[in-house]
């Protein structure tokens, strides 16, 4: 086991969450960069799923073997004289439970525990009697609890939550890292017979539930030249509703629904848009930001609780206060000049590289562990 600064021994880390190949949520998602920042960091680590969210057994039994081999796991290292640091994530109520009950195994067998918050309801449990005493129990067992954003460490502190907090956020995806650190190409000079008002496609990647603003945001394209077109990329059960919403106003030859798109699909959709315009107002942090800023993409946001942590006004982006369609004009209108969304783009990109890059984000997570 490596040591590290003044000697120290490093702990060896037992991530606990859901099932990253399940690529299904936040958590899933965001955990391969969290272990790519843990190799950066020089830990060893070993990841334990505790659930799956379209296996059959994950309801309980993908939590019970986790118990046993976390159980297996340290019991092993601590014979072998081996500290150990868990790391769990978890989201709303039901991980919450999963991860409360591991942080006591982890204590009870001599480790560290520390629980990463991904869900936004986090921030609605605090405000309900009933659910922030469940909360408080879950959270219980935890020597330090991470938070995505200093907004979060606010949220908690000023709702009384007396445990320490660590601000540790979404890391970049491996392969984002790689095209946030490719710079953007110039634009090549106009030619005379070129449109002098060429189309801009906005884009709009999330899922299709209340919140997220995308009924805004298809109002929003009425009152926008016919140059412009929107592409919404995700689904839910907002879907039909939408759909109905854009035939009702007559844009369905500018609006085009994708379905929930992945892969080389979804780093076109990056690519080959101009503006990610995306007026949420439920992200615990919102990592289609960083994914937009990644590819250079300048981002229209609402600037509502954690997300103003994540696109800095001015430089990632641009932040909304109201979201009402007039406003979301203004902002699109203000980025029609390509030069100054490249502009915008290259910073985005800075950003992204200097808050969440594996190397960011694992020096966090070794002062972390290593404290």
């Amino acid at each position: 086991m490596g040591t590290g600064s003044q000697g120290k021994e490093r702990p060896f880390i037992l991530v606990t969450g859901t099932d990253p190949e399940s690529q299904a949520g936040g958590i899933a998602n965001a955990l391969p960069g969290y272990l790519a920042a843990l190799d950066f960091a020089g830990f060893e680590w070993r990841f334990i799923r505790t659930h799956h969210p379209t296996d059959p057994g994950s309801r309980f039994g993908i939590w019970f073997v986790a118990l046993f081999r976390i159980t297996r796991q340290l019991l092993k290292l601590r014979f072998r004289g081996i500290k150990v640091q868990h790391y769990g994530h978890a989201g709303e109520m039901p991980a919450l439970f999963r991860q409360g009950v591991i942080l006591w195994l982890v204590r009870l067998l001599g480790g560290r525990a520390a629980i990463q918050l991904h869900a936004l309801q986090v921030s609605d449990y605090l405000n309900h009697p009933l659910k922030r005493r469940l909360f408080l129990t879950f959270i219980s067992g935890a020597n330090v609890v991470c938070v995505l954003t200093p907004w979060w460490q606010q949220r908690l502190t000023e709702a009384g939550v007396k445990k320490p907090l660590a601000v540790i956020p979404n890391p970049l995806p491996a392969s984002l890292e790689t095209i946030a650190q490719q710079p953007i190409p110039s634009l090549p000079p106009p030619k005379p017979s070129e449109n002098p008002n060429p189309g801009i496609t906005l884009l709009a990647i999330t899922r299709l539930v209340p919140g997220k603003g995308i009924k805004e945001v298809i109002k929003a394209l009425t009152y926008l030249p016919d140059t412009f077109r929107l592409i919404v990329a995700g689904d839910g059960e907002n879907r039909q509703m939408l759909e109905t919403y854009c035939h009702t106003l007559n844009l369905d030859s500018r609006v085009q629904f994708t379905g929930w798109v992945s892969g080389k699909d979804k780093e076109d959709l990056f690519k080959n848009s101009d503006i990610l315009c995306l007026p949420s107002q439920c992200d615990s942090f919102g990592i289609v930001f960083v994914e937009s800023m990644g590819y250079g993409l300048p981002v229209v946001a609402l600037d509502s609780g954690p997300i103003g942590d994540v696109v800095p006004h001015g430089r990632g982006g641009l932040l909304v206060k109201q979201n009402d369609p007039a406003t979301l004009v203004a902002a699109i209108r203000s980025l029609e000049n390509p030069e100054k969304r490249l502009s915008l783009g290259q910073s985005a990109k800075r950003w992204v590289l200097e808050q969440f890059s594996a190397r960011v984000v694992g020096a966090r997570l070794e002062k972390l562990f290593m404290d």
